[in-house]
């Protein structure tokens, strides 16, 4: 049987390319031979905690570069993740937490709250993306102290579950639709075919990672490519334009929504766009003046 996780995307790249950027936020970088070594170390303290063998990790997180680091890390350790909106109430959060079967959970301080709610008197481990200086919070860079060894990705057959996605509510409450490591594998293959990308490759990241047309467009795409991923935690035009002048943007997947906004406050202002060879729209129609 071939080995088909998701997170061997994570290893082929860094094997490829190990001194390429992969992820970007704000001053921080990672490049592939890093996040290689920290998706497979903390891939081997979840293990060790049980966080494997298609037990699921819930990441209520921001576009942090802890988040494709724990998400990886979990697919590589056999788990099955499920993205989470951290701005969803405590009772979102419990809903998909009992739904889903969550272990754990990894989330912000900023975040914490409405989690901590969540998870209640339930067996449900709590750690975090940052510590903001609280030595009581464990976050991701204490655990990865703790680890000299890491793992390799754990085997995965075609139709295993990777991720649990929560859609479209029915009575009220979301449906947890189970994506496969075959599947998105898949998607990212027919993606890259069609946007022409490689390792050459910039992508901006607006959208929230845990939607899975921003996880599929601006993560799993662009890091099986071999290309690097710049992630915003929040949408800001004047963040979004300063990037798109200062860094060689190639590919912009966003919503038309934003795409309007940036061109009504900067459309006439002469600014040098030409990097961008796709402003790729999801989520709702784009009208034809917008695509002009």
């Amino acid at each position: 049987m071939e080995n088909v996780n998701l997170a061997k995307n994570i290893f082929g790249s860094a094997g490829r390319f190990p001194d390429r950027r992969a992820v970007v936020f704000y001053d921080r970088v990672l490049r592939y031979s890093q996040l290689r070594d920290d998706v497979s170390r903390l891939a081997a303290a979840f293990t060790a905690r049980g966080i494997c063998g298609g037990e699921r990790l819930a990441i209520a997180l921001p576009n942090v570069t802890e988040l494709v680091t724990a998400y990886y890390a979990a697919l590589c350790a056999g788990a099955i993740v499920v993205p989470v909106n951290p701005l969803y109430t405590h009772s979102e959060i419990d809903f998909i937490l009992r739904d889903s079967g969550a272990r754990a959970v990894i989330t912000h301080p900023m975040f914490e709250q409405a989690v901590r709610q969540a998870i209640g008197d339930n067996n449900v481990d709590m750690f975090y993306s940052d510590s903001l200086g609280d030595p009581a919070k464990e976050c991701v860079a204490d655990i990865l102290k703790g680890v000299s060894n890491g793992i390799a990705p754990a085997e995965k057959a075609s139709g295993d579950t990777a991720v649990i996605a929560y859609t479209n509510a029915v009575s009220g409450w979301p449906l947890g639709a189970q994506l496969t490591h075959g599947g998105l594998n898949h998607n990212i293959d027919g993606c890259k075919i069609v946007a022409a990308c490689d390792e050459n490759d910039v992508f901006l990241t607006v959208l929230p990672l845990y939607h899975a047309f921003s996880a599929m467009s601006c993560m799993h795409l662009p890091l099986k490519a071999g290309a690097a991923t710049i992630l915003n935690e929040t949408f800001s035009e004047k963040r979004v334009v300063g990037i798109l002048e200062t860094e060689p943007i190639s590919i912009f997947p966003s919503v038309p929504a934003i795409f309007r906004k940036i061109y009504d406050v900067y459309g006439g202002s002469g600014k040098d766009f030409s990097s961008v060879k796709a402003f790729v729209p999801g989520g709702a129609p784009m009208d034809t003046e917008l695509q002009k």
